[in-house]
């Protein structure tokens, strides 16, 4: 969990994971080797796993409100992913070189003809950040039928219910 939520890179876009994540990460890296210990050493028994758990839930409030929470609003993409921000891709018949617009199959019925289906040749370099409770984003990516597609990014929650 450590590493994971610690981790200054990722696996797809290396370090290029945006000023707003950067700091997320360097700020809970110490609050969780602070608490659990670098190997979780401290954690000794369910009952100790628990105690930690809500001392980290504390921290998780304190830790949010000094970040300053999102408000509603446009904020710059590359704040949440550099990677994203830099994307611009023109190779559009390259499968190893491109990224599908989501949601273009239709069904089990019949084989997607996937090279009728818009690739996405860049993203809007601005997210609107939403005013429900957990902050979804909107991104716009640019296809490549010259159309715009809004797409909503969330963490890990049901998207129907934004």
């Amino acid at each position: 969990m450590i590493a994971d939520v610690g981790a200054l890179s990722k696996p797809m876009v290396g370090e290029q994971i945006g000023s707003y994540n950067r700091k997320f990460a360097q700020n809970w890296r110490k609050i969780l080797v602070d608490k659990f210990g670098e190997q979780a050493q401290n954690v000794t028994d369910v009952k100790r796993l628990t105690q930690l758990l809500q001392q980290v839930h504390v921290k998780y409030n304190e830790t949010m409100e000094q970040m300053g929470q999102l408000g509603q609003g446009y904020e710059k993409l590359s704040a949440f992913s550099e990677w994203l921000d830099n994307l611009d891709n023109n190779n559009f018949y390259n499968p190893y070189e491109y990224i599908e617009v989501p949601g273009q199959y239709e069904g089990l019925l019949s084989q997607p003809v996937i090279e009728k289906n818009v690739k996405i040749a860049s993203v809007r370099k601005t997210v609107l950040i939403l005013g429900s409770i957990r902050r979804p984003k909107r991104i716009t990516v640019h296809g490549s039928n010259e159309k715009d597609y809004h797409l909503l990014v969330k963490g890990g929650e049901d998207l129907r219910l934004d």
